[in-house]
């Protein structure tokens, strides 16, 4: 992203978070500084590593590489890197990294995970010792107290050891303008029983008394949670797939901090928390949704509020296979349902795949739950919630579904009769709920439209939109061109770089969606299918994926608010409620691109 464009985002997302006033010029920061973790560097071959592993001969070079540009293009004061930084810790891993820092255009903090000592502390000192002082260390920068633990804090003594180091460094310092812990903090952040729960007592109550802003911390997937009083961000990884060669970039002011997620070319995507020094931190205890960068939002009076969420895709779990994969889909969904019952957005989105097998049972999980939603809720056609043709299942791989889809016509022919098309059970099922079954169709709430498209098929022979669908789409842009704001939903989407958009064939349909989406200014393409959260703006419209709620006990879904000038994205992460965690989210904000200047 061009500098001055950057600029702007900035600016823009100051009023939203402070309900501030514009001043000019916004004050400097105390530092800025850049965050990575995990680069696995590794010295073994594709060979040596295997077919699961052998990514990481790219993943980590081509991660550091870019966190070495981002880093110089935005002038960061140095770039931490949290471990684990190399595969196996060993001397030719080393080699391979210290090859690479070389190439690092600001200075670099190291701190290390286990894989780096495995051949001791000493050995990693003695290979990094112009990077890391220490294993466990603090150090200032312009006035900002940041503290690096790279050893283990999950058993009783190196807990205790830690707490011990950190009394000790506390009575050291002087008093900084802002605290920032970073690097391995284990089971600091889980619920301990006995005695650990007295060390995480003590952990809470030190990083209180030392007005710790957040913990970073390493890992694979990101996320942001609230432990007790304290922001916990997981800095971006280099090595392991998913976040698209992310740089964090942690900005320090005296009231606030800002953790962002940068990518190249694109908006950030920032949690901002108070900086304890000057201000209170977040309660969610006092706040009335739970959640107080929400309440901050809304205190800045969006036109409209709205949750894009994707693919429940309920499972009866009738088949084995299924049985482990989605043993959480029913507890996941009816925590989002009661979560935003909660938070009370004025509209709900959901992006299709509502269920996995196209069963009568699993489609009445999915009425009895999204029928508890006390706000309305509008809904697509995924490609799991066609029916498939008579005796497709039951041959080859799928031999194990011929007992579902017996059961599925049965139902077909008892109940209603007759089939229509392959959305018949779609259409049937979700008739009652505001969007009456329609494939596709069009809700206008103030001042949004929102476009509501039939990609389900997109997989399928003789299927994609069809030109019908189409042609409709354009001459809805074409009503609807004055309106303010206008989003378009998806199941599938249309962004090629998101993978699976459809097959081959349809490529012109894209293209023919994308020329549109930028010749009538649309704010946002709105998708799922792809289960994992993603984000790009193309052309001035922001396309947008929504992860799953049916793999997994840990997902996010999307809350926009929409305002005259900007829609802020917020992902929010969200848990399975037997884990306890409490989120937060990260905004991107992005011009509306219809805005009058």
């Amino acid at each position: 992203m061009g500098k001055s464009r950057a600029k702007i985002f900035q600016i823009i997302f100051v009023l939203v978070t402070t309900g501030a006033a514009l001043v000019w010029p916004q004050p400097s920061p105390l530092c800025r500084l850049g965050v990575i973790s995990t680069p696995y560097l590794t010295s073994q071959t594709i060979e040596e590593l295997g077919p699961k592993r052998n990514f990481l001969v790219r993943t980590g070079p081509a991660g550091l590489a870019e966190a070495f540009r981002l880093a110089k293009e935005e002038k960061l004061s140095s770039l931490i890197i949290l471990g684990d930084l190399t595969w196996t810790g060993s001397e030719a891993d080393f080699e391979k990294l210290k090859g690479l820092l070389e190439k690092a255009p600001v200075p670099v903090i190291l701190v290390p995970g286990p894989r780096d000592l495995s051949g001791g502390q000493e050995r990693f000192l003695k290979a990094f010792a112009r990077y890391a002082a220490s294993v466990r260390f603090s150090r200032q920068v312009n006035g900002v107290r940041l503290i690096f633990n790279g050893l283990p804090v999950e058993k009783v003594e190196e807990q205790t050891a830690f707490l011990d180091w950190l009394d000790k460094e506390s009575t050291l310092a002087e008093s900084p303008e802002a605290v920032l812990l970073f690097g391995q903090l284990g089971s600091f952040l889980r619920q301990p029983a006995g005695h650990q729960l007295e060390l995480l007592q003590r952990f809470r109550l030190r990083c209180q008394e030392n007005r710790v802003a957040a913990a970073l911390t390493p890992g694979h997937s990101h996320t942001c949670e609230l432990v007790s009083n304290l922001p916990v961000w997981s800095a971006p990884t280099a090595g392991w797939p998913g976040e698209g060669n992310a740089l964090g970039i942690v900005t320090v002011f005296p009231e606030r901090i800002e953790l962002s997620l940068c990518r190249s070319q694109q908006p950030w995507q920032t949690l901002t928390v108070p900086n304890p020094v000057k201000t209170a931190r977040f309660d969610p205890g006092k706040d009335p949704y739970l959640l107080p960068p929400y309440s901050q939002d809304l205190a800045e009076k969006p036109e409209l509020t709205f949750v894009l969420s994707g693919d429940p895709q309920f499972d009866d779990l009738t088949v084995e296979r299924h049985k482990s994969r989605f043993s959480a889909v029913v507890t996941m969904n009816r925590a989002l349902v009661e979560e935003l019952n909660r938070l009370k957005p004025e509209l709900v989105f959901v992006a299709g795949d509502l269920t996995n097998k196209h069963t009568p049972a699993e489609w009445q999980l999915f009425q009895e739950t999204y029928r508890q939603l006390k706000m309305p809720v509008y809904l697509v056609a995924g490609n799991h919630d066609r029916l498939p043709p008579k005796d497709f299942w039951g041959t080859g791989k799928l031999k194990d579904l011929e007992e579902t889809e017996k059961q599925t016509w049965s139902f077909l022919e008892s109940t209603i009769k007759s089939c229509s098309g392959p959305l018949t059970l779609f259409q049937y099922f979700t008739r009652d709920f505001p969007s009456a079954g329609k494939p596709y169709y069009t809700v206008e709430k103030a001042g949004c439209v929102f476009i509501c498209l039939d990609s389900s098929a997109m997989d399928e022979e003789n299927g994609g939109l069809g030109s019908q669908q189409l042609a409709w789409l354009e001459k809805e842009l074409e009503r609807t061109k004055n309106a303010r704001h206008v989003f378009v939903i998806s199941h599938y989407p249309v962004h090629e770089p998101f993978g699976n958009t459809g097959l081959p064939a349809y490529q012109a349909e894209r293209e023919k969606v994308r020329v549109l989406l930028k010749q009538y200014q649309v704010a946002g393409f709105l998708c799922g299918h792809r289960h994992f959260s993603a984000s790009a703006l193309v052309d001035a419209t922001f396309h947008l994926v929504a992860d799953d709620l049916c793999w997994g006990e840990s997902t996010s879904y999307w809350i926009v608010h929409v305002f005259p000038d900007r829609i802020v994205y917020a992902w929010k992460p969200f848990q399975s409620p037997r884990h306890g965690v409490n989120t937060l989210y990260e905004r991107i904000i992005v011009p509306e691109p219809r805005r009058k200047d």
